[in-house]
């Protein structure tokens, strides 16, 4: 692999993540790499079914706007950050259901033509990862291009 030309950043605000903005604001900057900023926010649709059942969808509606406007906010926040580090930058936030984040990380990394996936990673260790099921993990498992790990 070449010097990547065009990565896939997954953020999720955690100090992993920040970790891993900071290191790609550099490294996209001195190759002159084009980031793509995905954040994928977990869709309550058990909840929200639920309480269409009970006759109850405001609550869930409310705190499904405020979700998104977190998720779109932390998204502004990297991209503005890489922007400032000299770097053409996009953003998108995606919907999970079920804990499908790593799929909709790579099918976008896929989707967009990224060479390189770079995700934090809150460092559970490998059998807690594989046991519960850790989104950094899945994307090692499924990426079709290589994946940078930051801790």
């Amino acid at each position: 692999m070449g010097s990547p030309r065009h990565i896939l950043l997954a953020v999720d605000g955690s100090e992993a993540s920040t970790k891993a903005v900071e290191l790609i604001a550099d490294m996209a900057h001195r190759l002159q790499s084009k980031v793509t900023v995905v954040h994928v926010r977990e869709a309550n649709a058990l909840l929200r079914l639920a309480s269409a059942a009970a006759g109850m969808n405001e609550p869930v509606e409310d705190e499904d706007v405020e979700t998104r406007r977190e998720g779109q906010d932390l998204l502004d926040r990297v991209r503005d950050r890489l922007v400032a580090a000299g770097v053409e930058t996009t953003a998108e936030l995606g919907e999970s259901v079920h804990g499908a984040a790593a799929a909709i990380i790579v099918e976008s990394a896929r989707r967009l033509g990224a060479d390189l996936v770079v995700i934090g990673s809150h460092g559970r260790g490998e059998l807690a990862s594989a046991l519960l099921g850790g989104t950094a993990y899945k994307v090692i498992q499924r990426a079709h291009v290589p994946v940078l790990v930051v801790r």
